[in-house]
């Protein structure tokens, strides 16, 4: 998924916490529906394409929110894959 919102970076510096729930709550649900819409249909396959910002060791101050919301869709996704067996995957793009 590419899913996002993007403000500029003084709208994420200036509401974080604001922001990073955001990203993360959509990430958590589309995940969730694709792991529930399974019982459905049969297994899915889920790609998230995440941004550089998840693998740089200069993460910018003013994108910290975004970076870290990026780190934890990976994380989530690698937890779906290891505990459910889910076909979810994520690519740096």
């Amino acid at each position: 998924h590419c899913a996002a919102y993007v403000p500029s970076s003084h709208d994420v510096s200036g509401k974080p916490v604001d922001f990073w729930l955001d990203h993360v709550t959509m990430n958590n649900n589309i995940l969730k529906t694709a792991f529930d819409f399974q019982t459905w249909v049969g297994p899915i396959k889920v790609l998230s394409l995440l941004s550089t910002s998840v693998v740089s060791s200069n993460i910018d101050p003013s994108t910290n929110p975004y970076a870290y919301a990026q780190q934890s869709l990976l994380q989530l996704t690698h937890w779906y894959r290891e505990q459910h067996h889910c076909n979810f995957v994520s690519m740096v793009a």
